[in-house]
């Protein structure tokens, strides 16, 4: 009886401080901060309702640098970013222990002079999908672009806000980022940094296409990844899809 109430107590000591043990699903619902939890046992991050990608990533209780993706779409000259969707319908389509599925579906948006709009143009479904005791977020997106072509577009444009590095490593090679500078993986390979590492597909394009510095120089705030940018001529779809994996 006594080593049934002791396991009896370690279990709810652990529902208590909100670690996830296998039998849990890897998402959990926080009604007081309206997000979903996710938790595969190796990261954490979370989902805001109406933001389009996760946000807050750790490990192993350790807070990674922000994590944003500056996805944009250029109608002549107006631009609109996904990261300015602030009414994004979240839909949570898996979530067993092994498994965590999650759409956000949207608009790409502008956050500034004269007022805040929203494309209305093109509608933006971002899938990310979660395992069990795995570091990668495999991500999927799709655009479909209705009217006002032609459209420049940048999609997974991976942003990292809060940084302190001055080398990238590209594909087990050490490469320093400059602003319209190229390196091609053509076997693919993996962007590494400080924050996790991109796995890139054959053929992927790295570039630096943001990037801002402090006083010393040093880069604070960057977002490399050019391999899913290009123009739509014609109404139609545009896809992308990318690997994050944190080591």
């Amino acid at each position: 009886m006594k080593n049934c109430l002791c396991t009896l107590c370690a279990v709810i000591a652990l529902l208590v401080s909100g670690t996830a043990i296998a039998g849990d699903p890897i998402g959990r619902f926080d009604t007081a901060r309206q997000t979903w939890m996710v938790d595969t046992g190796t990261i954490q991050c979370e989902f805001f309702e109406g933001c389009m990608f996760p946000t807050g990533f750790r490990k192993d209780s350790s807070l990674y640098p922000n994590f944003s993706l500056l996805d944009q779409l250029t109608f002549g000259k107006e631009k609109f970013y996904l990261k300015d969707e602030r009414w994004a319908e979240v839909t949570v389509r898996v979530n067993t222990p092994e498994i965590f599925r999650i759409e956000c579906r949207g608009h790409f948006g502008r956050n500034g002079s004269p007022r805040f709009a929203l494309c209305e143009n093109a509608e933006a479904v971002y899938t990310y999908v979660f395992r069990r005791g795995s570091g990668k977020v495999e991500m999927q997106s799709e655009v479909a672009v209705r009217k006002g072509t032609p459209v420049k577009y940048s999609l997974f444009l991976a942003g990292w806000l809060g940084l302190e590095f001055r080398m990238l490593r590209l594909s087990g090679r050490s490469v320093r980022p400059v602003l319209g500078k190229r390196f091609t993986a053509a076997d693919g390979g993996s962007l590494e940094c400080p924050m996790g590492t991109v796995i890139l597909p054959a053929g992927s394009v790295i570039a630096a296409r943001y990037m801002r510095y402090d006083k010393q120089g040093r880069i604070y705030q960057s977002a490399f990844l050019e391999s899913n940018a290009g123009e739509l001529k014609a109404p139609g779809k545009i896809t992308a899809a990318m690997t994050l994996e944190f080591r």
